[in-house]
C-alpha cells in the first residue's frame, strides 16, 4: 500500500474498503461519494506530482520474482496422477442421498445466507447515506489547492550579478537585514533595476501573508514543480503574478492557516460600532 507522498485520495479509499468490506463500494462508480464520506480530496502538493514521484522511485530495485516450481517436479506429479485408476478419481456418492437428487436444504441455507448479506449491505448503505447527507449539510465549503499550472513570465531579462545586487543593497537596503536576497532586504519588491530573480529570494516569514509574500510563494511553487525561473521582482512581473493568483484563486498554505484569524478579525471589526 502506498505511503507518505505516494498516497493520496485513492489510497485512503482503498484502505477504507479493506476495513469495511460489507459496504460494497465499487470503483469508479462510487468514487465521488466515498471521497465525500472521507472528508473530500486532500491538498495536492508539489511532492504528489509525477515528476516528484519518479524522482523518489528512481534507482529503486524491485524485489525479485518468486521462484517457479521445477518443471520436472510438476511432470512427476502429473505422471503420478495418471497412474491412478479411474475408480480412484470418481467421487463416491454420499450416504443417505441418492445420486442426482438436488440438495434442497443446502440451497435454502445458501439463499438465506445471501439474503442476510443483502440486508447487511442495505443497512450499511443506509447508514452511509445518512452520514454523507449529514456531512454535506454541516460541512462548510473548503478550499482545494489544485495542481500547479506552468505560466511563462511576460519577459525574459538577464539576471543581474551578485556584485551589483550587493552594491545596491549596501546603498538602499534595510539596515536591519544582512542578506541582500532576504525577502525583506528592501522591505518588499524593488521598483527600479536591478531586479532580483524570485527563485533566489529567501522564503518570507510564515506569518507574512502580504501580496509580496504570496507572490514569492507562487513563484517558489513554479520553480519547485517545473524547475524553471524567469520571474523577478519588477513591477511588471509583480502585477502579472497578482493577476494570475486572482484568476486561479490561488492562495498558499500559510494564508489558509492564517484565514481563521483573518475571518475573526473581520467579524470583530464589522461588529464594532463606530465611535461618534
Amino acid at each position: 500500500m502506498p505511503r507518505g507522498d505516494d498516497a493520496l485520495d485513492l489510497t485512503r479509499m482503498v484502505e477504507y474498503c479493506v476495513q469495511h468490506p460489507v459496504e460494497g463500494w465499487e470503483y469508479p462508480k462510487d468514487y465521488e461519494k466515498l471521497l465525500g464520506l472521507l472528508g473530500g480530496p486532500q491538498t495536492v502538493t508539489p511532492e504528489h506530482v509525477d515528476r516528484a514521484a519518479f524522482k523518489r522511485w528512481e534507482g529503486v530495485v524491485p524485489l525479485p520474482p518468486r521462484p517457479r516450481p521445477d518443471a520436472l517436479t510438476v511432470g512427476r506429479r502429473k505422471n503420478k496422477k495418471s497412474m491412478g485408476s479411474a475408480e480412484d478419481e470418481t467421487p463416491a456418492p454420499q450416504p443417505g442421498r441418492k445420486r442426482g437428487m438436488p440438495r434442497k436444504r443446502a440451497r435454502l441455507e445458501e439463499d438465506a445466507d445471501f439474503a442476510e448479506d443483502d440486508q447487511e449491505v442495505r443497512a450499511a448503505r443506509e447508514e452511509i447515506e445518512e452520514r454523507i447527507n449529514a456531512a454535506s449539510d454541516s460541512a462548510a465549503p473548503t478550499y482545494i489547492h489544485g495542481l500547479a499550472h506552468w505560466v511563462a513570465p511576460p519577459s525574459l531579462t538577464e539576471e543581474p550579478s551578485d556584485a551589483r545586487i550587493i552594491c545596491v543593497f549596501e546603498e538602499e537596503g534595510c539596515l536591519e537585514e544582512t542578506d541582500p536576497f532576504s525577502a525583506y532586504a528592501f522591505l518588499g519588491p524593488r521598483d527600479s533595476p536591478p531586479y532580483r530573480p524570485l527563485h533566489r529570494i529567501d522564503h518570507p516569514l510564515t506569518s507574512d501573508i502580504s501580496g509580496w509574500a504570496e507572490n514569492l510563494r507562487w513563484a517558489a511553487e513554479q520553480t519547485a514543480t517545473f524547475r524553471t525561473g524567469g520571474w523577478n521582482e519588477s513591477p511588471e512581473h509583480m502585477e502579472r503574478i497578482h493577476r494570475i493568483r486572482v484568476e486561479q484563486k490561488w492562495v498558499s498554505m500559510e494564508w489558509l492557516d492564517a484565514y481563521p484569524t483573518i475571518e475573526q478579525s473581520l467579524t470583530r471589526d464589522s461588529d464594532t460600532e463606530p465611535v461618534a
